[in-house]
């Protein structure tokens, strides 16, 4: 499979996963409200991301930001194309 072959699956992968969201907040709101789909929504990706962060980057802790950065940088998909992130300040002290 061509490495084009592999981006184009990537941004769908994640365009899909986007349409997923949408459709679960969706259901949520239409079944509890908006105020309650917003607040399930936050508490699961909430954890989603606390799981993240204590398995890729709970070593770095607050003494190592600039690790921290580059571990979280590093593992953007496809090079960071996708949402080309851009570090405007650093404060390593």
């Amino acid at each position: 499979m061509s490495e084009e072959s592999l981006r184009r699956e990537l941004y769908e992968a994640y365009k899909n996963r986007a349409v997923l969201y949408y459709l679960i907040f969706d259901e949520l709101r239409k079944q509890y409200g908006p105020a309650a789909a917003e607040a399930v929504l936050s508490r699961a990706i909430y954890r989603r991301g606390t799981m993240i962060g204590q398995a890729k980057y709970a070593e770095f802790g607050p003494d190592d930001l600039a690790g921290l950065k580059e571990a979280f940088l590093g593992g953007i998909p496809d090079g960071g194309r996708m949402f080309q992130p851009e570090v405007v300040g650093e404060d390593s002290q």
